[in-house]
């Protein structure tokens, strides 16, 4: 698989890839920001304050700030003052960071 080869698709820490659950906010903007790190080179160098803004920072996982805290800085976010990491993401909140890192890619 692509996704994990490249290191963009890793699954959970017991190896597995659970194709058939949903996917989290956080989960969606692990596998943005790894795009835009692998392919765009953005990367946030440890500094996560950009994710200050949302009220339930510290609901974001660790693992997942990194990539969050890329495309926050980036200027792609769903307008929200509240993250909601473990949410599942909507089509819509999908469609626009997607369409956020496209326009990068232009």
């Amino acid at each position: 698989m692509a996704g994990k080869e490249n290191n963009i698709l890793l699954g959970y820490d017991d190896g597995t890839f659970r194709a058939e659950n949903t996917i989290t906010k956080q989960e969606f903007a692990s596998i943005l920001g790894k795009v835009m790190e692998e392919r765009l080179k953005y990367y946030t160098l440890n500094n996560y304050s950009s994710l200050d803004v949302y009220s339930d920072i510290g609901d974001i996982a660790a693992w997942a700030r990194p990539e969050a805290a890329v495309l926050e800085n980036a200027g792609i976010r769903i307008d929200s003052d509240v993250y909601e990491p473990l949410k599942a993401i909507t089509r819509g909140e999908a469609a626009k960071l997607l369409y956020g890192v496209y326009c990068l890619i232009q």
